[in-house]
């Protein structure tokens, strides 16, 4: 018997990553989301999703997998080439690395025997949203805390911190029967955790990993790769590829801190380091800071603190307009309303997302800053984007995009280089990955192995053979006795 990693999905796109990995029996799934492709995305908001018949159209649209043992018989609606969940004979888990949307969106899918892990601050933040009613979650998630071991049947598995901005974000080593594996979730080495992160890698390494699964998201794109990477030092603004370290970023977050006019923050709520760096580097330039009611319940739930809540200009978060855990927020926060900021609008930070845009209007004439550290828009040319910026030019505020620091959230060409370097694995499998060009990467250290969606690789005392291909991709293979 050998231990069979199977990929499903998101190899060659951004996010979708599914991979498998079993022996005997069990097995384990990660992760467990959608591609991040917004043509491939149907129900878009305007087509609407068909109800209780919502998982067999993903299916049916190729959006998700068809993979065995893992949704329910009745969401399934009898859909064809599919087997539904049966615990008993085939215990699966799935394991999340981060709560981003391509990697967590369909755990709300899963059937609800199927155990859910991820990290102990990820599951606060998905119950979070799921309170906020911004996630489907009908079923339990268990949170795990990181650098302690647990097992699954024949497997023993070990959270480590990955430096990656989303809340809680984390990678997998799995030993396994027949060898150790490393799936590295999304992941950095130019974070301010970088020395973490580096102190993980240096525990793994000890282990001794033969597989290690990694995102190339940033391969074959136009980041340079650094022939000799190494990481920049604890409080470098710059790496030695002369790309930007997120200290670097919150220099320019706090340069136009410093600046006279409002400054308004879009962030996307799931993402940890970003809004926990503007929020502090707003109070060290002397500003006032107030969120949206969505985003104080957050951070009050992950760092206890509860932050003042913008109200608009209406009071368009009222108790009475916003479910009852908000309500029950807004009886205990501070709040702050559009007159008050406009006021003294070089003194405030404000945040609130694109749906908000409307907000804007109530600062004409106050000059400043839209910070756009994520969230909608997607980015410039989209429809979103061209509307922000027809009322920013109309109110006078200049926009600025972080996001074109294109490695803010991922690995450069030159630390995934390094990585193996770090790990020294003896084989390597790179997924998440679209560029074309990434093909031509070639790991320093390891051999990179095949990982396609239906490719099965078998780990066999510390090696892969080569590998099978399966004829049906979404199809589970059978199971070695």
């Amino acid at each position: 018997m050998t231990t069979a990693i199977r990929f499903y999905a998101g190899v060659s796109t951004s996010g979708g990553t599914i991979i498998e990995v079993s022996h005997g029996k069990h097995r384990l799934v990660f992760d467990f989301g959608y591609v991040f492709d917004l043509p491939r995305h149907v129900f878009d908001g305007t087509i609407r999703p068909g109800g209780p018949h919502y998982l067999a159209d993903l299916l049916a649209l190729g959006l998700l997998p068809r993979i065995d043992g893992v949704f329910s018989e009745e969401r399934l609606r009898g859909t064809a080439g599919v087997a539904g969940a049966h615990a008993e004979a085939d215990p699966t888990m799935v394991l999340i690395s981060h709560p981003h949307e391509d990697h967590i969106g369909a755990i709300g899918l899963i059937d609800p025997q199927v155990p859910v892990v991820m990290s102990e601050d990820a599951a606060t933040l998905i119950r979070t949203l799921h309170d906020l009613g911004e996630f489907d979650l009908p079923r339990n998630v268990t949170g795990v805390a990181l650098g302690e071991a647990f097992t699954f049947g024949p497997f023993e598995i070990t959270a480590r911190y990955s430096d990656h901005p989303a809340w809680g974000s984390v990678g997998y080593e799995i030993a396994s029967p027949d060898g150790r594996l490393f799936w590295t979730g999304d992941w950095r080495l130019h974070g301010k955790g970088r020395t973490r992160v580096l102190g993980e890698l240096a525990s793994a390494k000890a282990a001794g990993i033969d597989l290690l699964i990694t995102e190339g998201t940033s391969l074959g794109s136009a980041l340079p790769v650094d022939p000799s990477p190494q990481p920049a030092p604890p409080g470098s603004t710059v790496m030695p590829d002369g790309l930007a370290t997120e200290e670097g970023v919150d220099a320019e977050f706090s340069r136009i801190l410093a600046q006279p006019g409002i400054v308004i923050l879009n962030i996307y709520n799931r993402d940890f380091s970003p809004l926990q760096n503007v929020l502090a580097l707003a109070r060290e330039a002397g500003r006032n800071v107030a969120v949206q009611a969505d985003v104080a319940l957050i951070l009050e739930r992950l760092t206890g603190e509860l932050f003042p809540v913008y109200l608009g200009r209406e009071g368009y978060q009222t108790a009475e307009a916003t479910p009852g855990v908000i309500a029950e927020l807004l009886s205990r926060a501070t709040t702050v309303d559009a007159a008050e900021v406009a006021a003294d609008p070089s003194h405030w930070l404000v945040q609130f997302g694109y749906p908000e845009t409307a907000e804007l209007l109530a600062f004409a004439g106050a000059g400043g800053s839209y910070l756009h550290v994520g969230g909608l828009p997607l980015g410039p040319g989209s429809p979103e984007h061209t509307r922000l910026q027809r009322v920013l030019d109309t109110v006078g505020i200049s926009y600025t995009q972080s996001t074109r620091h294109v490695h803010f959230a991922h690995a450069t060409p030159g630390h995934i280089a390094l990585m193996t370097e770090l790990l020294d694995p003896r084989q390597v499998a790179i997924v998440h990955a679209p560029y074309p060009g990434m093909t031509a990467f070639e790991p320093p250290v390891g051999r990179r192995v095949p990982a396609e969606a239906g490719i099965v690789l078998h780990l066999d005392h510390g090696h892969i053979s080569e590998p099978a291909a399966a004829s049906d991709p979404g199809t589970r293979p059978p199971q070695r006795a």
